[in-house]
């Protein structure tokens, strides 16, 4: 029980522990038997540590080490909204993840630069990016484009308000996004504000 305590002090009112901090503690108490991956983890970030590694637990790929020193660095509350995420509990989800939902109020927030996708681009559908020539030939062969697809994931996204939509756009082009929404009809003057 004592050893219990011990791990949950970690934890307080106004703070969450790292993920590192809290297998430090597992390590330190010897609440746990600890996998391998992890105690090569624990050794690589304190070489002073006491922690024993068998010859071969030394085996696994750099990568796949650098990939938990990365995952541990994360605070306990990220797990925990994660958890929340991907059981449907959020108070966020994706464009594609809201489907069929309704919300008194959504805000969609829109960033081509850290999608990183290629199959969508909000630039294309606001007019900030030129269509390269396969949208081109593939509207004249009327074919599905990018922007068809972009066009129907932004009406998932903002169809899912009942009450009130804030769509947040990161763009360099700030002012020609505001000239093209309302020049398309899509939204009006008063219902645009570029911050910047």
């Amino acid at each position: 029980n004592g050893k219990v305590n011990e791990l949950l002090s970690l934890w307080n009112e106004d703070d969450h522990p790292l993920l590192i901090e809290i297998l430090k503690k597992i390590k330190e108490t010897n609440l746990f038997k600890i996998p391998s991956v992890l105690k090569v983890v624990l050794k690589r970030a304190d070489v002073n540590s006491d922690v024993e590694i068998e010859d071969d637990e030394t085996s696994e790929d750099d990568d796949v080490l650098k990939a938990w020193e990365e995952s541990l660095k994360a605070n306990f509350d990220e797990i925990i909204k994660y958890n929340e995420y991907i059981n449907e509990e959020s108070k966020f989800g994706t464009h594609q993840g809201v489907k069929g939902l309704e919300f008194e109020r959504v805000m969609v927030i829109i960033d081509d630069e850290e999608s990183k996708g290629f199959m969508f681009s909000y630039d294309k559908l606001f007019g900030l990016k030129p269509l390269t020539s396969t949208d081109k030939k593939n509207l004249d062969e009327g074919k599905e484009t990018g922007i068809d697809r972009t066009m129907r994931l932004f009406y998932v996204a903002c169809s899912r308000a009942k009450e009130s939509l804030a769509i947040v756009s990161y763009t360099d082009l700030p002012g020609e996004l505001k000239k093209n929404v309302i020049n398309n009809g899509w939204f009006r003057e008063d219902e645009v504000v570029v911050i910047i």
